[in-house]
């Protein structure tokens, strides 16, 4: 009797999936983001665009020879293919003054770039946004936070 319930369960669970009437897949999202509306997790809409996550950022500074941040380095899983200053965005949520400057390739995979920045009048945090360019496809929002410091010379 067990061997038949189970396989019954099994059949109409590969029939519901056969015919659509359960979305698992969203299920799984739903239950990663908290619920409907929240999904964390996008599909890919052009599949012809790279899948690339932002790793991280370091700030320089807070040192004898170099007491005040004056670039922030990025790192990605993968080649960014247009990268530029004007995909990042800058949060100054710790009141440091913090202004954007050049980007440039640090790398020839294009996976590690470094932002210049200036202005910076105080310690705090930086929450770093980059959007992605032509091409290039994010899961999941790239945002990442970052400490930055001050130091009159």
């Amino acid at each position: 009797m067990r061997k038949t319930v189970f396989w019954a369960a099994v059949f109409a669970l590969a029939f519901a999936l056969a015919i659509g009437g359960c979305d698992l897949l969203q299920k799984a999202r739903e239950a990663v983001s908290g619920g409907t509306g929240d999904t964390i997790v996008k599909d890919n809409p052009d599949d012809t665009a790279v899948s690339v996550s932002f790793n991280g950022v370091y700030a320089n500074g807070g040192f004898e020879n170099e007491p005040t941040t004056t670039r922030l380095d990025l790192w990605f899983s993968k080649t960014v293919a247009g990268l530029t200053a004007a995909d990042i965005t800058l949060i100054d949520t710790g009141g440091t003054g913090i202004q954007k400057g050049e980007l440039t390739v640090l790398d020839d995979a294009a996976q590690y770039y470094r932002l210049a920045v200036s202005g910076i009048g105080g310690k705090g945090d930086v929450t770093v946004k980059v959007a992605a360019p032509a091409g290039i496809f994010f899961a999941q929002e790239q945002v990442r936070t970052v400490r930055v410091v001050y130091g009159p010379e």
